[in-house]
């Protein structure tokens, strides 16, 4: 919800704050949704004494976190030049 209301205050008073605080909400907030599944993933995989290829339930959620952190620094990449772009234009 404060991601929405963040967006509706954007339309009316787009600052560069408002459209960080929004970009922020549309990346985050996947990103830490995913790793709770990660993290629940790894738990069920420990309880069950799985191990899948050469995955092990300690370094699942580390794995997928990381190549989070990747996509997000990409994703932000992105949306500084496309803010870029939004200013000069």
């Amino acid at each position: 919800m404060a991601g929405f209301a963040v967006r509706i205050v954007t339309i009316y008073y787009c600052t560069t704050l408002t459209y960080i605080i929004t970009v922020l909400f549309l990346l985050l907030m996947p990103n830490l949704i995913a790793l709770v599944n990660y993290i629940a993933a790894g738990r069920l995989m420990a309880f069950s004494k799985l191990n899948v290829g050469c995955l092990r339930h300690r370094s699942l959620a580390r794995i997928f976190f990381i190549s989070d952190i990747l996509s997000f620094g990409i994703q932000v990449r992105h949306h500084r030049l496309h803010a870029v772009a939004r200013c000069t234009s």
